[in-house]
């Protein structure tokens, strides 16, 4: 089938310039470019799963927070020096 297209002259240029580069003629390079667009467009999107917040038992405050998190950090650290918190002397 032939058609007329209306295309920017940039778009028009860059896609004459690309398919120089590619070595194929401007319409096979639009005719790839219509089909890749056809094929996602038809391809069923990847699965996202759904993520759920947790609330917290209690509101935390900043001091709080920074606390626990050095807490935590101080866990992973002796973990890796292949320690525990409660062989040190605490809970």
């Amino acid at each position: 089938m032939q058609t007329t297209l209306r295309l920017p002259d940039e778009i028009y240029r860059a896609a004459k310039t690309k398919a120089a580069e590619e070595g194929i003629t401007l319409t096979r390079f639009l005719e790839e470019g219509l089909k890749l667009r056809i094929e996602a467009a038809n391809t069923k999107p990847h699965f996202v799963p759904k993520l759920r917040s947790i609330k917290p038992r209690r509101k935390i405050g900043h001091e709080d927070f920074l606390k626990l998190a050095e807490e935590v950090q101080l866990e992973d650290d002796l973990k890796q020096l292949g320690a525990s918190a409660n062989s040190k002397g605490r809970k």
